[in-house]
């Protein structure tokens, strides 16, 4: 995944980006509680794989599988459910969120986050009102498993997922449900094909953060 430790908004958008489902192929409601697992009594997670993404519905917090302890149950790395939450269980969208434009980035698709105005822009001086902004560029590489037009499909859904993503989470909460900015939005999209060592599908997405701040110098 990201191979720095960051800080600040551009360490939220990362986190959220990294906890990205590509997709859940199970989902469900949890019959039973039971510490760091998820239980349905009416599953069949033999489809399920160490290291999916586990994504609690009812709350927005996420868990990877650690095993898989039955047909009807799973051992995750957080506890996170409790009977009654609902649950989908798929594969991370990403294999690797960078905070940089890693030159040799590792895996298939991969996204970087770039800042655009890390200072903060402001747009209200009155209640200290600043913009953020962060380019998110989505890669995808062809050939790996791809034809040139299945990778350029799976750019779209993937550039799909992080917008709706953004759009259903427009205040960046945390696992408290506590909101990290006052709002965010994706602007337009831009889509490039660059041919390198491997031809590459590439989707530019300008995230736009806005928050209030304590002080003109923050």
């Amino acid at each position: 995944m990201s191979t720095k430790s960051y800080s600040g908004l551009k360490a939220i958008i990362i986190a959220k980006l990294t906890a990205l489902a590509g997709g859940a192929f199970l989902s469900g409601t949890a019959t039973a509680t039971s510490a760091g697992k998820l239980v349905d009594s009416g599953a069949d997670f033999s489809e399920a794989a160490i290291g999916d993404l586990v994504r609690n519905t009812t709350d927005g917090t996420t868990a990877l599988v650690t095993a898989l302890t039955s047909a009807t149950q799973l051992t995750l790395d957080t506890d996170i459910f409790t009977s009654g939450e609902g649950y989908q269980v798929g594969a991370q969208l990403f294999d690797a969120v960078y905070g940089v434009n890693e030159t040799e980035p590792e895996g298939n698709p991969v996204c970087f986050v770039i800042e655009k105005t890390g200072g903060g822009q402001i747009l209200d001086t009155h209640r200290n009102e600043r913009e953020w902004q962060f380019d998110a560029v989505v890669s995808y590489k062809v050939g790996q498993n791809s034809t040139p037009e299945e990778a350029y499909s799976a750019l779209l859904d993937a550039a799909d997922r992080v917008i709706d993503m953004f759009d259903q989470d427009p205040m960046l909460l945390d696992a408290n449900g506590l909101a990290q900015c006052k709002w965010v939005r994706v602007l337009p999209v831009e889509f490039e094909y660059a041919v390198g060592e491997q031809p590459t599908h590439i989707a530019r997405l300008v995230i736009a953060v806005v928050d209030i701040v304590n002080r003109y110098g923050s």
